[in-house]
């Protein structure tokens, strides 16, 4: 399948909200196996100091441009208006009809600056039927315009709102029912907003649970001190938590993978894992198996931060430590915080600010009184409790698992998109 973005830019801004959510489009669609083609102002100046934003993102200068002017009806459209519409309707016919199954517009039937675009829509409703339009209103309507008629399109065109909340006003200004209007989230995705790294990205990609995930977890721990770290502790715990969720993903970023005592101490994580219901390379992933041997070393720090940056919980177990560098690298990315009550660094640093349990350390022993096994489920229920209304971490959660490119387009794009040309 091949797409058309249809855009009216001056310059490819990137601190301009519509051209991230462009950008945001069509990486989507590639990721997807689809040819994409971002339309942009014929003949004008990009400022080359951007390119680095979009890297990859090929833009296409060949939409007609002319004198634009914000009307406010239709009949103030002056004859210099009328004659761009005919070049802008030329410039479907020639090169976007033959060429594209689906075009994405974004404000051309809405503004009153793009009044010449909505026309050359409707000019060649007849040539461009076998396509598919999808029409991007970014405000909210209000009152209503002449131009405003979605009727006037055809059935192949859909007008398209961000949210259902702005519905009703989209109903009214444009005089059509809900069948000619769809909604869909934008895109607001961790790896293009956070700029994540090549590596990361393919991290996802091979273990797509770090995305997807009601709850994840990194713990950093070097693969010769698992059992200082209490990593066993961690793995009970998310498996307490996935028996009450059905949903979790533990990462463990481990440097140092290949000695004796190292490989024998990831294998009996990895048979506890299992016993606790966490499927290696799926829900329980070593970073040092990812693309093996090339992280068998430990992978780079700005790896472990962007993983941080998706997870949402920090447990931090750990029986000795002179500082904790980790812990507060995770609460600056706005992880659930689960510390040690029986380790005195983490309430110098923390203070009370975190959730704490008896995990045991150097300064106090600790030994749950019906076993390890018990405890670390009632821990795991306490901390899917908090977690549940903690706002914060529930407002991440969402934003991660439901507005990412892959989830909005199986859910949303794709969908409508078959709809509209079956």
């Amino acid at each position: 399948m091949r797409v058309a973005i249809l855009t009216n830019f001056n310059e490819f801004k990137p601190g301009y909200s519509l051209t991230g959510i462009v950008a945001d489009q069509a990486k989507m669609f590639e990721r997807h196996g689809h040819d994409v083609d971002v339309f942009v102002g014929e003949e004008q100046d990009y400022n080359p100091h951007h390119d680095h934003e979009w890297p990859g993102l090929s833009l296409v200068k060949k939409v007609p441009r002319g004198n634009l002017i914000d009307y406010q009806t239709t009949a103030d459209v002056t004859d210099e208006s009328k004659e761009l519409s005919g070049r802008i309707a030329q410039f479907l016919v020639d090169e976007i009809a033959p060429n594209y199954d689906v075009v994405l517009t974004h404000d051309w039937v809405f503004t009153g600056r793009e009044v010449p675009y909505a026309f050359a829509l409707i000019m060649t409703k007849e040539e461009t039927r076998h396509m598919a339009f999808l029409h991007w209103i970014h405000s909210v309507p209000t009152g209503t315009r002449d131009w405003w008629v979605a009727s006037e399109y055809g059935p192949n065109h859909k007008l398209v709102s961000p949210s259902r909340s702005n519905m009703d006003h989209i109903l009214r200004g444009f005089r059509c029912s809900e069948e000619q209007v769809r909604v869909i989230p934008h895109i607001k995705d961790p790896r293009t907003w956070f700029d994540f790294c090549d590596e990361t990205c393919d991290f996802i990609d091979e273990y797509p649970m770090v995305m997807q995930a009601k709850v994840v977890c990194v713990y950093p721990a070097s693969s010769d001190r698992l059992r200082h770290k209490q990593v066993q502790h961690v793995i009970e715990t998310m498996g307490a938590i996935k028996r009450r969720n059905g949903s979790v993903c533990l990462v463990i970023p481990n440097q140092w993978s290949q000695g004796e005592r190292q490989r024998k101490a990831m294998p009996e994580m990895d048979e506890l894992a299992e016993v606790c219901g966490l499927e290696k390379g799926h829900d329980f992933i070593w970073t040092s198996e990812f693309k093996e041997p090339k992280y068998n070393h430990g992978v780079p720090r700005r790896m472990v931060r962007e993983l941080l940056l998706l997870s949402n919980l920090f447990m931090f177990p750990t029986t000795h430590e002179s500082f904790g560098l980790v812990a507060p690298e995770a609460a600056l990315c706005g992880n659930f915080m689960v510390l040690n009550s029986d380790l005195d660094v983490s309430r110098e640093i923390f203070g009370n600010r975190g959730k704490y349990f008896h995990f045991g350390s150097l300064e106090r022993g600790f030994e749950p009184g019906e076993g390890w096994e018990k405890y670390l489920d009632e821990v795991g229920a306490a901390i899917l409790a908090r977690m549940q209304q903690e706002e914060t971490v529930v407002a991440k959660t969402t934003v991660r698992r439901s507005y990412n490119m892959d989830a909005l387009y199986l859910s949303h794009y794709e969908p409508m998109i078959k709809e509209l040309l079956i």
